[in-house]
């Protein structure tokens, strides 16, 4: 799927999921949401939360805060 046609299939503007793409902006949960379900995959598959070092307490605190705020947006979203 191209970026025009994501655009299209999530409502958000090309130029937004561009930025979001180049690291230059960031996307809310829900938007995260919206694009997961559109791709077919989880939220988590989106944030590669997987690949996060864990090797420091302070890597594991901040990984796990990224976890908790997507899980906020919708638990059953979060494991598709």
């Amino acid at each position: 799927m191209c970026l025009v046609d994501l655009a299209k299939a999530t409502g958000l503007s090309v130029v937004s999921l561009r930025l979001a793409e180049q690291n230059r902006t960031s996307l809310t949960p829900t938007n995260l949401r919206i694009i997961a379900s559109v791709l077919g995959v989880s939220v988590a598959y989106l944030g590669c939360f997987e690949s996060l070092s864990e090797d420091t307490l302070g890597q594991r605190i901040e990984k796990q805060g990224y976890i908790m705020v997507i899980h906020r947006v919708s638990s059953q979203d979060f494991w598709v």
